[in-house]
């Protein structure tokens, strides 16, 4: 859908009406600004998951009672890995990255349409 309206913007601007150009932009404004929201807020998990685990790294864990330790033990085990949305078993990781490698395939995209078109 990025793509295609992007596409849309570009190529047939001219011969649309004022109304569905706005209505184009808008609806582009507002797919692109909710998925970035999307992998914004998969990169602050993350990063509140590594604050997490620096701040169990520093406390003062070997002067508390043993149940205690064998609990901080259990949570280290399961944040050591990144906190990214994942889909596909893994072979989708949802981040910042992911978004801007998203704007650059649909901005070729539409150039390589635009140049079959010409």
């Amino acid at each position: 859908m990025f793509s295609l309206c992007l596409y849309e913007m570009t190529v047939s601007l001219d011969s649309m009406s004022s109304t569905r150009v706005s209505k184009t932009c808008i609806y582009f404004l507002g797919m692109t600004v909710q998925y970035f929201y999307f992998c914004n807020c998969s990169e602050t998990a993350d990063i509140c998951q590594t604050m997490v685990r620096q701040s169990l790294l520093q406390c003062d864990w070997h002067a508390i009672s043993i149940e205690t330790r064998r609990n901080l033990t259990v949570m280290l085990a399961k944040i050591q890995r990144p906190n990214h949305l994942r889909f596909y078993n893994g072979m989708l990781v949802i981040s910042r990255a992911f978004f801007l490698k998203v704007v650059k395939t649909a901005y070729t995209f539409v150039n390589f349409m635009r140049l079959k078109s010409a």
